[in-house]
């Protein structure tokens, strides 16, 4: 069984992934980082080739996706897709790591907003996705949380089967 990190992007999915793999002496998988092994960021894929070209991209690598004990961190749009949701359920169990709307909109301001949105359009697209991320097994609050508070918060007992 994996552990299947979802949420916004600029939520700290990858940050308290590697931690949880780290604690948990276990491996851990980004699918951005799978992405971007091909040569492009996943920005300059979208920026180059556009939104669905990456999504395209993005969804060849979920469904390669064969793990076992592992953490794996999904790009924050991921979900948006059918497919790669029933993929990821029978992957493992999925928790969200849920920010509140304005800290969100806060670290998109400093990090940069991915090519597909920005300040106008982010509302809507978070109210989408944040019901999408609603379907994950757990749900971890993380304002004003650290990451070391987070990955504390997740449970690995009771989230993963050791073999």
């Amino acid at each position: 069984m994996n552990l299947i990190i979802i949420g916004f992007k600029a939520a700290g999915k990858t940050t308290i992934g590697k931690m949880v793999a780290k604690k948990n002496d276990t491996h851990f998988i980004d699918t951005d980082d799978m992405i971007e092994e091909k040569g492009e960021s996943c920005r300059e894929i979208m920026e180059k080739h556009g939104e669905e070209h990456f999504k395209k991209k993005e969804k060849e690598v979920i469904m390669s996706l064969e793990a076992d004990n592992t953490i794996i961190a999904v790009g924050g749009g991921a979900l948006d897709s059918e497919e790669n949701r029933m993929k990821l359920k029978k992957l493992g169990k999925m928790v969200y790591l849920k920010l509140s709307k304005d800290i969100l909109l806060e670290r998109l301001k400093k990090q940069g907003f991915p090519p597909y949105m920005d300040e106008s359009s982010f509302p809507e697209i978070f109210e989408k996705r944040d019901k999408i991320f609603q379907m994950a097994d757990d749900t971890i609050g993380c304002d004003n949380k650290t990451p070391e508070k987070i990955s504390e918060e997740i449970q690995w007992e009771t989230r993963l089967e050791k073999n």
